[in-house]
């Protein structure tokens, strides 16, 4: 599970945070697909429902996130793994603040569909530093530099 330090493979860890970002994603092509030309009351609806069932999953992300970020020890690694739990976290907020404002308003502004396109940017951008340090820890050390007897 752990190597140097370093979250490799989480198990379901990994499926949780598949879950919302499918899930936001269709919410999204459901605003385009409304704001397009459809204008099918069924669109917002299922872009609706799609937010709040990806609030619903990245909770048990977070959790999961939570837990494997206890086990990581060494500071400068530790940075690198709060920093996209910070995006995550970040992403979670736009999405519950796009909830929030679909039940103020009539839930077919296109302003909601621009929240949803912000807040998968910075899923997309914690999913890339994510992955990010563990293919640095993979890279070998070079070879120390011997002098050469002459």
């Amino acid at each position: 599970m752990l190597e140097d330090g370093l979250i490799e493979r989480r198990g379901p860890y990994d499926g949780l945070l598949g879950l919302p970002l499918f899930l936001w994603s269709f919410s999204l092509l459901c605003d385009l697909a409304y704001l397009a030309g459809s204008r099918h009351q069924l669109w917002t609806d299922l872009a609706f429902y799609a937010i709040v069932a990806g609030l619903i999953g990245s909770v048990g992300a977070a959790l999961q996130g939570g837990h494997a970020l206890r086990a990581v020890s060494i500071s400068r690694r530790r940075l690198l793994v709060r920093l996209p739990i910070g995006l995550d976290v970040a992403a979670i907020g736009i999405f519950a603040l796009n909830v929030w404002l679909r039940q103020l308003a009539d839930n077919t502004a296109p302003y909601m569909a621009a929240l949803s396109a912000v807040g998968l940017c910075l899923l997309c951008s914690a999913a890339w530093l994510r992955r990010m340090p563990a293919g640095v820890s993979r890279v070998p050390a070079p070879a120390p530099l011997r002098r050469s007897r002459v």
